[in-house]
């Protein structure tokens, strides 16, 4: 058993996070019942620390545009088929078909863009499209307006503008199931791990102020 509690590496990982301890000095660490902290210990916090930055800016961006996101997908939504509504409440996203005959899948919630085939009764993603306006740091909804809009009306000049990337491995059969079904599994368990992690961050947050009371 690792000598430092869980209530430990998640209270010097919150204290990375907010640059209250240097990352660099970690491994210099000694816990409450007087043992150093282990390597495996102290990449454990780090990775713990990088999470907790991500997962606060990110939950501060979707503070600040959480009422613009809900406006712009109400407006998508008005320009969209009664399948593809289907398609974005169901899962957040939708297939469009493009001016020179391409499809896509279209996300709402990330604002991504990913070039599809259909093998069956499912469309597989072959290319990523990267195409955001970093500046002006829009709602995801509002950029797959203009996606949409793009590639409905000049396919290929959003192909000529937008940068892609090659998704090499195309899993058409039962290969891919098995690959999909082992992802949803670690999903999962990342879920809880991140509800538990969430939890002790949470009792950390209590404690002063039941120390004060």
């Amino acid at each position: 058993m690792m000598p430092g509690t869980v209530d430990e590496q998640i209270h010097l990982a919150h204290m990375i996070a907010g640059d209250e301890v240097a990352p660099d000095a970690v491994h210099d660490v000694v816990w409450s019942d007087g043992s150093r902290i282990t390597l495996r210990e102290g990449d454990r916090v780090i990775h713990i620390a990088i999470y907790l930055v991500r997962f606060l800016a990110q939950e501060e961006r979707k503070r600040k545009r959480s009422p613009a996101q809900r406006r712009a997908t109400r407006l998508l939504r008005s320009y969209l088929s009664a399948d593809q509504r289907r398609q974005l409440g169901a899962a957040g996203e939708f297939i469009v078909i493009g001016s020179a005959g391409g499809a896509y899948r279209l996300s709402a919630r990330r604002g991504d863009v990913y070039e599809v085939e259909k093998h069956g009764t499912r469309f597989f993603q072959v290319r990523y499209w990267c195409f955001h306006d970093l500046e002006e740091q829009m709602p995801p909804a509002d950029e797959t307006i203009g996606q949409l809009f793009h590639i409905l009306t000049d396919e290929p000049a959003f192909r000529e503008e937008a940068n892609s990337q090659e998704m090499r491995r195309l899993l058409w059969d039962g290969q891919w199931l098995r690959q999909l079904n082992a992802a949803r599994r670690t999903r999962a368990n990342t879920r809880v791990d991140l509800d538990q992690l969430a939890s002790g961050l949470e009792t950390l947050d209590c404690e002063p102020e039941r120390r004060a009371a």
